[in-house]
């Protein structure tokens, strides 16, 4: 066994093993920090595609900032739903990585069928349609 007294890794009142726990813990701490840190940075960032998709319609930052918004609320639902099931820890780094793909799928979903905007492609797909209009003389000759 790991705690096994007689292999002498932890003992109950050994110096050693209190120092091995404190740096066990501040280890751990600082890793659930930067994970933290990282998954908030990821989940502000996906602001940017949105931001830049959502510009055309006018209100680029108002749009990105409701698909956060709404991102984060089903997010808090589904880490809710896990955390019951499985009586972990409510608060984890995933719950803003999970924010930031719904946001970006969310707004996907929505504009799905929309025809993006180019300035310009219009005219030149009408001037192509207009000269290579497909003509059937060759079905009815024979």
């Amino acid at each position: 066994m790991i705690n096994d007294p007689v292999q002498g890794f932890t003992g109950v009142g050994s110096q050693e093993g209190r120092m091995y726990e404190d740096e066990r813990t501040t280890r751990l701490q600082r890793r659930r920090r930067v994970g933290y840190a990282l998954c908030i940075a990821l989940w502000l960032i996906s602001t940017i595609p949105l931001a830049r998709l959502s510009s055309d319609e006018g209100g680029g930052a108002a749009v990105a900032g409701g698909y956060l918004a709404a991102g984060l609320a089903v997010a808090l639902v589904i880490r809710g739903v896990y955390t019951r099931t499985t009586r972990r820890p409510f608060w984890s780094p995933w719950l803003f990585v999970i924010a930031a793909i719904l946001a970006i799928m969310s707004y996907g979903i929505q504009s799905a069928g929309d025809e993006p905007f180019r300035p310009g492609a219009s005219e030149g797909a009408e001037s192509r349609q207009s000269t290579h209009e497909p003509t059937n003389s060759s079905s009815s000759a024979s």
